[in-house]
């Protein structure tokens, strides 16, 4: 009935009564209705195969209207999609002859061929007469249905990326009984991933580390907290002792509400073991360094900062800020006078001279005192042209070593009865002096000594008092010399002298006569008096010879020709030239 006969039909010129007019109204309501549904309601007559009647929204979409029913059902199945028509031919055939209530989900066609998803709710039941009707509704789930495969996508996704991921993870519930788990977790768990879903610690875990793990998901359940290092050495499914780092977090829901954790799993038995062994090492180095007594110092050259161990703080005396933690800080501790040399040596080594940096030198304590200290050290970190940018390195004290060598070279170059020098360490100045005299042009005189009767104090007194009159004799030397000259021992009772710097032969014959006078006092030894002279030989570099071997053996010469005249006396090797003496001993010689 149309809306302008309804109109008419409820006038009071109708002379129609109000039954009629009730009945038109509500026929006019519930077609407006039906026609109004977002979707489609329709009656279905399985006697006659005949959709008798359908309306709503959807009918319009497929290209229908109400006046095209009755129609049969078989027109209206072409409209549904090929691959699902089958499946809604049988559920009809379920309801036919029987009251049931069926939902189902299929495909169908809209007048362009374009396929939409709907829900069919069907009810099938007798009418008045008996015939069995199937009342059904229709409604537009596309949207719904690509949401639910995107959702499925992604879920497909997220399987795939948990099932690919090397370290275990897990999905549990709130009961912590396992949702989900991937093959890393059934690897280490040795268990199949199905044997594993819905069971809980207790049923996967050793009861120890079982327990440890249920009370971790009861914190988290409580706090909600996130767990990120819960570090644990535990036994894996293989027996296989292991060390793990596990990280736990709570799962929410839309409304914010706790549904159950996701947890993983790492590895670090690689890490943990090179941990191990680099505390052991170490322990090692530390014990070594303790053991050499090195002290450790550690230089940034980026920012001239340095650093001193506890235990170079402990040699050297230093405390907390006492310690210099700059690089120009700590070179105010170097001796001045080995400053530059080990500046040299470390920048010698920061440019590539050298394969590592070793340098000697003596450095402040905090007291004030020096000590020798050797430094060594090697780059650490270098920057991207190879260019150190870090050093490590010790020092060591070698205060008793550096003593010990200078008591060592000191023996090897002194007489150990007079502690002057010997043979060796005159020769070696007399062969500096003579290079220095001849770049300078100056002159220097070389005079060989013996002391007159010596051997007959010997004879008399003993060797302790000749040893004695040797000692008191060398220090009466020393006292006549001056800064430049020396005087050594060359053993028994010779003496040589160097005096450098003079400017002619008369200069050389006044020092050798200081020498010469120097003896003239007695020698007082234990309550007796001694009276000795000596026999002194004198030559000039390079008058009388331009070699270390033709002026020792010429001063040797001249020494015995003073002997020959009498002793206590000086003679020069100039002086004797031309003489028969002299042709003698060329002859001999």
């Amino acid at each position: 009935m149309s809306h302008e006969n309804l109109k008419n039909h409820s006038s009071p010129e109708s002379g129609k009564d109000d039954m009629s007019f009730c009945a038109a109204q509500a026929e006019w309501q519930m077609r407006t209705l039906f026609d109004n549904v977002p979707g489609m309601v329709l009656r279905i007559s399985t006697d006659s195969g005949t959709i008798l009647c359908a309306a709503g929204s959807l009918l319009e979409r497929m290209g229908f209207t109400a006046a095209d029913f009755p129609m049969k059902t078989g027109t209206f199945m072409d409209r549904i999609h090929p691959e699902d028509a089958e499946a809604v031919t049988v559920l009809l055939g379920q309801m036919s002859g029987k009251r049931r209530k069926r939902r189902r989900e299929f495909r169908l066609l809209l007048s362009k061929d374009e396929p939409i998803w709907v829900q069919a709710i069907l009810s099938s039941s007798p009418d008045p007469s008996g015939a069995m009707m199937i009342d059904g509704y229709l409604h537009d789930i596309t949207e719904r249905m690509e949401l639910e495969r995107e959702l499925k996508d992604q879920l497909k996704l997220q399987e795939q990326l948990f099932a690919t991921i090397p370290v275990p993870l897990v999905i549990k519930d709130t009961n912590s009984r396992f949702l989900q788990v991937n093959q890393a977790f059934s690897d280490f768990v040795n268990i199949p991933m199905e044997k594993i879903l819905g069971r809980g610690p207790y049923e996967v875990f050793s009861p120890e580390l079982a327990e440890m793990v249920f009370r971790e998901d009861a914190d988290i359940f409580l706090t909600g907290r996130t767990e990120l290092d819960l570090e644990r050495r535990v036994k894996d499914g293989h027996g296989r002792w292991i060390w793990l780092k596990s990280y736990k977090g709570p799962l929410l829901d839309s409304r914010g509400d706790i549904v159950g954790l996701v947890g993983g799993n790492m590895d670090i038995t690689a890490v943990k073991q090179s941990e191990e062994a680099l505390r052991e090492s170490e322990e090692r180095w530390k014990f070594a360094l303790e053991g050499a007594e090195a002290g450790v110092w550690d230089m940034s050259l980026g920012d001239g900062s340095i650093f001193f161990s506890s235990q170079w703080k402990r040699m050297f005396g230093y405390h907390g800020g006492d310690v210099p933690k700059t690089i120009a800080a700590f070179r105010e501790l170097i001796h001045p006078e080995d400053l530059k040399g080990s500046l040299s040596s470390f920048s010698g080594y920061l440019e590539g001279k050298f394969s590592a940096y070793r340098c000697e030198f003596r450095l402040k304590k905090k007291d004030g005192s020096w000590c020798w200290v050797l430094s060594a050290g090697k780059a650490v970190r270098r920057d991207e042209e190879g260019r150190p940018v870090r050093v490590i390195g010790t020092h060591t004290d070698i205060t008793e070593r550096k003593k010990t060598e200078r008591i060592i070279i000191h023996q090897a170059t002194h007489d150990m009865l007079t502690d002057l020098p010997n043979r060796v360490l005159f020769v070696d100045r007399l062969g500096l002096a003579m290079a220095a005299a001849s770049r300078s042009g100056t002159k220097l005189g070389v005079a060989f000594l013996d002391l007159d009767n010596f051997k007959t104090v010997n004879d008399i007194k003993g060797h302790q008092t000749g040893d004695h009159l040797l000692v008191m004799a060398a220090e009466r030397f020393r006292g006549e010399l001056r800064g430049s000259d020396t005087v050594a021992r060359m053993g028994g009772d010779e003496f040589t002298f160097l005096f450098p710097l003079v400017g002619s032969l008369e200069d050389a014959e006044k020092a050798a006569s200081r020498i010469l006078r120097s003896l003239e006092a007695p020698f007082r030894i234990d309550g007796s008096s001694f009276s000795i002279s000596a026999s002194i030989g004198l030559c000039l570099f390079p008058d009388d010879g331009e070699d270390p071997e033709t002026l020792m053996k010429r001063t040797d010469m001249a020494m015995y020709e003073a002997k020959r005249q009498g002793k206590n006396t000086i003679r020069s090797w100039g002086r004797l030239q031309g003489t028969a003496l002299i042709a003698e001993l060329k002859r001999k010689g």
